[in-house]
């Protein structure tokens, strides 16, 4: 019975030795290795293929999305990277803050990048399953993409009314600049370069005319909300602009220098703030109104007050304080010779 019970013992650590042996096998083997190990399959850094820019990604446990994303974004970093230092700047530029601005819109331009170019041009897996995955774009295709991006993006800011005329301008130019640096030879789109810099220089062409008839920035400033609601045409009479060249604003600028600020940024060679205020005297019999307008002219460039500021006061009254039309008033008032106002 003792020899029997040790045969036993003894093939059960047979066994328990084989299981462990055979299982250490199936691990070390669980995915089949087809070729070598490629050489570019060991970094991510320092792969170069002439012409190409080259991304590779690495992950476990046979997630190849994971990797082909982390090949992605290390392709991109690598085009940030290039751009970057293609942009290095001087000390005297680095003052310039256009220059910070221009630069820093470049970078995030290629970090953001759609790359729909891209190949897939290689993958490996080892006997562990860990995977390796490599892209690459020619260099050639993902500057004239990342220009394409760029002065899209320019187009757009130009197309924006809510920017001010100045950065709309200068924008469209950039744009038309960069379109016609740009091989669409190389771009996956259905128009030539021929088509937007047809539809860029008309952008260029319809904002310029803008400014040609907008040599007048006007603020309106008034307490009583309805003023400031005047037609542009009564204004323009208010303030004699005969070529209608008005670009109005409203009360959006609370202090001169603001309103400088936005004059200059629509490339007014005048700046007109008119006060409007108006109140009404009830004595219980009759009612007074008293309307008040003035109406200060500067130079944009020199920030001077062209001439002294002109002042219209008049009184109204009625026996009902709900029967004052201002703006029929303001009419009225404007027929009369002495209200005409020059500068």
């Amino acid at each position: 019975m003792k020899i029997l019970k040790r045969l036993k013992i003894l093939f059960i650590v047979f066994l328990m030795f084989n299981f462990s042996c055979a299982k250490q096998t199936i691990f070390k083997n669980k995915c089949n290795v087809t070729q070598k190990k490629p050489k570019w399959a060991n970094s991510t850094n320092m792969i170069e293929i002439p012409g190409y820019y080259v991304g590779v990604g690495y992950a476990e446990n046979k997630k190849f999305e994971e990797a082909k994303s982390k090949a992605i974004r290390n392709l991109s970093e690598k085009i940030s990277a290039d751009i970057k230092s293609e942009g290095e700047i001087s000390e005297e530029q680095k003052l310039n803050s256009s220059f910070k601005k221009e630069a820093k819109f470049k970078i995030n331009i290629s970090s953001n990048i759609k790359l729909y170019d891209l190949k897939q041009d290689s993958q490996w897996i080892d006997e562990n399953c860990n995977v390796w995955v490599r892209f690459k774009i020619e260099k050639n295709i993902a500057h004239n993409i990342l220009k394409f991006q760029e002065a899209e993006d320019l187009y757009k800011i130009a197309k924006e009314s809510k920017n001010g005329l100045e950065t709309r301008i200068s924008s469209i130019k950039k744009a038309l600049n960069i379109i016609e640096t740009i091989d669409f030879s190389t771009l996956r789109t259905n128009n030539k370069k021929k088509f937007y810099i047809t539809i860029y220089r008309n952008l260029k062409e319809d904002l310029e005319k803008i400014i040609q008839g907008r040599e007048v920035v006007y603020f309106v400033k008034s307490p009583n909300e309805s003023f400031n609601n005047l037609s542009e045409a009564l204004i323009a009479k208010l303030i004699n602009d005969n070529k209608g060249g008005l670009y109005e604003k409203k009360n959006n600028c609370e202090k001169i220098e603001t309103c400088f600020l936005i004059a200059r940024e629509n490339l007014a060679k005048k700046m007109v703030i008119v006060k409007i205020d108006s109140k009404i005297k009830d004595d219980g019999m009759l009612c007074m109104g008293i309307l008040n307008i003035d109406i200060y002219p500067y130079d944009v460039k020199s920030e001077k007050i062209l001439k002294k500021p002109f002042n219209i006061n008049r009184k109204l009254f009625s026996y009902n304080k709900n029967s004052f039309n201002w703006e029929n008033t303001i009419k009225e008032e404007l027929t009369k010779e002495d209200v005409l106002y020059t500068y």
